[in-house]
């Protein structure tokens, strides 16, 4: 028996670019996977967007990185045989935060909330954003995985 996958990726490039315009980056490097590039501030609307018109209902996982300039908050979506990748990009600053989708898809939760703990971005709108990664007697304001934690000082690197 073969197998055949729908290949929506044009599909859904297309509905994402007519929605937002030059507000998202929709690169489709190959077959099944779309990496869109958007700001903090369009992430949620984004998420809404696959939401309510494709039926986006999971997040596979949320990744935090630090790229010097800026933060990145990647979201990992699996909808119907491609993988989406939404990068949503937030400024340093003083209290770095991301609209949480928590509303939306439930299962971010804990995500969200690690990406609290690690890297100090608050998932704004999450109705428990309490700690979930680090121990409890952790200091408030050490973000592990920000390049400028300075874990050589304490002996970890």
């Amino acid at each position: 028996m073969v197998r055949e996958y729908k290949n929506i990726d044009a599909k859904l490039k297309e509905s994402l670019e007519n929605a937002f315009g030059d507000k998202v980056k929709v690169e489709n490097p190959r077959p099944h996977r779309l990496n869109v590039t958007v700001s903090r501030d369009d992430a949620l609307e984004v998420v809404k967007h696959l939401n309510e018109k494709h039926g986006l209902t999971y997040v596979s996982t949320i990744t935090g990185v630090d790229a010097i300039e800026h933060y990145e908050v990647i979201y990992h979506f699996f909808l119907e045989n491609t993988v989406i990748n939404l990068k949503a990009i937030v400024p340093k600053e003083e209290n770095p935060w991301v609209h949480s989708i928590y509303h939306i898809i439930p299962g971010a939760d804990l995500y969200e909330r690690e990406n609290k703990d690690l890297l100090g971005i608050y998932p704004k709108g999450h109705p428990d954003p309490s700690r979930q990664t680090l121990p409890e007697d952790w200091p408030e304001g050490d973000y592990p995985l920000r390049k400028d934690w300075p874990a050589k000082e304490r002996g970890i690197r």
